[in-house]
């Protein structure tokens, strides 16, 4: 089942002989696995960026996280999906179930994402990584796919800072490609030339050797979030 741990709900395609590509959801922790299909990928209509439209068997919804509102087409909020090969509660485990699942029978996957106008699904980034900046949401992944687009940028990964007005302050983890003379400034108005004001780097941008990774050779979030606080 180690691969299932993998995925994460990553949004990763999967491929079989009679199916057309599938964007494939699992959510995992420790204790539980579980795998839905929530979209998929026919062929020749692919949308860059996207997961692909729903299954017809899967009702979806995106929602504020804190007011639990329904959110309109190309607004981004947590996914939440219900169908037949969706579970309905954890077994013999009602407090959690109440907590990852509504009233409705919607269960929170604790991701953030969209649903474009012409029905395709993005995903953005997990909820629990994304940074909030004076109360706007800031998906880390977006700032750093466009940091890799950098020559002179080998690795990048962006955490909060913790700042007492702003709540967060969107910061850059950066390894240099060898003898690449790319400075924080550079990448701090590289990142302000392609989004809002609520998405740039106001914590600035940190060099460093290597940025730390887990086991399975993601990010180490959680580690950065700890080694920013020192700056």
């Amino acid at each position: 089942m180690k691969w299932l741990e993998d995925l994460e709900f990553s949004g990763r395609h999967l491929t079989t002989a009679s199916w057309p590509v599938i964007a494939t959801c699992c959510g995992t922790s420790s204790q539980r696995i579980y795998v839905y299909i929530v979209s998929l990928i026919y062929p020749g209509s692919y949308k860059p960026g996207s997961v692909g439209k729903l299954t017809p068997t899967v009702e979806l919804k995106i929602i504020d996280s804190d007011s639990k509102k329904v959110l309109k087409l190309n607004q981004p909020g947590e996914i939440c999906v219900k169908g037949p090969t969706i579970m309905k509660s954890y077994l013999n485990d009602e407090e959690v179930s109440e907590k990852d699942i509504d009233s409705d029978g919607f269960l929170y996957t604790g991701d953030l994402g969209f649903i474009s106008e012409d029905g395709y699904l993005f995903i953005v980034d997990r909820i629990k990584e994304v940074i909030k900046y004076k109360g706007f949401q800031v998906p880390p992944a977006q700032l750093e796919d466009r940091l890799l687009k950098h020559p002179g940028v080998k690795e990048a990964a962006v955490v909060g800072k913790p700042d007492a007005k702003a709540g967060e302050l969107p910061t850059a983890f950066v390894v240099k490609q060898e003898n690449a003379t790319v400075t924080a400034q550079e990448l701090i108005d590289l990142i302000a030339e392609h989004f809002h004001e609520d998405k740039r780097l106001h914590g600035g941008v940190i060099f460093i050797d290597e940025i730390p990774k887990t086991a399975t050779g993601k990010l180490a979030r959680k580690a950065l979030r700890d080694l920013v606080r020192q700056y």
